[in-house]
């Protein structure tokens, strides 16, 4: 893509709409508390002169925000729309044109890691970033066209041992990562609607050493919804809402579906890093 120069007003104008007021209805909503609690997570890593993979990179607001706090070595995203990816690109060229020969787009619609990349680029990874969909839906027929931004189709993946917490997808990633850049730490942005403790265990079995970075509690997606969690409480897992941001008691998912009838409910997110062993 070639770069055109812009002026500094017309550059801080663009740089505006493209971090937030231009969103795609394809696209993650920057504006979304799970962007918020991902980045406090984020500040606690030095990634200054580190490489850098972000997967499922949306319109771009975590470049956006590495660049601003940090001087990464090289930050490469893709995301599984082509049109996320080069919209990043493009909204990068307006908001950090003086940092993009550190940025490297992987286009294509690709999930999970490139696995074109080669061994040397691999091999180079410090750090893979990555808050991807935590629940799967085989059951809209007609997708949303945010669908990709919320949700996972399970028949793509192999059944994973964290498939009844909807975790196949970063499970995965996980194994993908350990395989293919086994130096580099993975950092995560999960929901702890089953709690921290399997979310911790997912590192352990994929051969991490886990470290709870940081936690907050969001209000439930309502594209979302709770029919996935109620289906696993009825398979004997065990869900955590709350009626409000500051409750200490949790709610099961049953209650919860009662309860958001008359106003929000919320349950925590958390951002986990992992040490390979």
């Amino acid at each position: 893509m070639n770069h055109i120069d812009i002026p500094k007003k017309k550059q801080t104008e663009l740089a505006k709409k493209a971090s937030f007021d231009d969103i795609p209805d394809f696209a993650f909503n920057p504006k979304d508390d799970w962007v918020e609690v991902f980045q406090k997570g984020l500040k606690q890593i030095d990634f200054n002169d580190k490489c850098i993979y972000e997967v499922g990179v949306g319109i771009g607001t975590n470049l956006f925000f590495l660049l601003d706090n940090f001087h990464p070595h090289s930050i490469y995203f893709s995301d599984i729309d082509a049109r996320l990816t080069h919209r990043a690109y493009k909204n990068l060229s307006f908001t950090h044109s003086e940092k993009l020969p550190i940025c490297k787009p992987i286009h294509g619609d690709i999930d999970l890691i490139e696995t074109k990349l080669s061994d040397n680029e691999n091999h180079s990874l410090d750090y893979i970033i990555a808050c991807i969909p935590q629940v799967f839906n085989d059951k809209i027929d007609k997708q949303p066209p945010d669908f990709n931004a919320h949700f996972y189709r399970k028949h793509s993946l192999k059944k994973s041992p964290y498939h009844k917490l909807g975790l196949d997808l970063n499970y995965s990633l996980l194994k993908l990562a350990k395989k293919k850049s086994p130096k580099a730490e993975v950092i995560l942005n999960l929901n702890c609607r089953f709690g921290v403790t399997p979310l911790l265990q997912l590192f352990i079995d994929s051969g991490y050493m886990p470290n709870l970075l940081y936690q907050a509690r969001v209000k439930q997606c309502m594209t979302t919804g709770l029919d996935f969690f109620v289906e696993a409480e009825k398979q004997g897992l065990n869900c955590e809402f709350y009626n409000n941001p500051h409750a200490r008691t949790p709610i099961s998912a049953h209650e919860a579906e009662k309860s958001i009838k008359y106003g929000p409910i919320y349950h925590s997110v958390a951002v986990i890093r992992g040490k390979p062993n």
